[in-house]
């Protein structure tokens, strides 16, 4: 299971910033908080760690995040 729950991963004070820059209120606070329950606290983050293992092995997995970083340098140095 993750470490760490959904309070501890995404704080209400996050929340509640991102919600008054969105202007929506509760209903993003709402959104988010649910959304992290379902990831962290269900277990769900846990199930989407596994498949990838078993999908690509530490290897495969390795390689992509390579290619990940690649393409954010690249795209950091074009300026956007």
């Amino acid at each position: 299971m993750f470490p760490m729950n959904a309070q501890q991963v995404i704080p209400d004070a996050i929340i509640q910033t991102v919600s008054e820059e969105n202007g929506d209120g509760s209903q993003t606070i709402h959104a988010i908080r649910s959304a992290a329950e379902e990831l962290f606290d269900a277990g769900y983050w846990q199930s989407i760690m596994e498949r990838t293992n078993e999908r690509y092995g530490l290897w495969g997995i390795a390689f992509l995040e390579t290619l990940l970083r690649a393409a954010d340098v690249t795209i950091s140095m074009e300026g956007r």
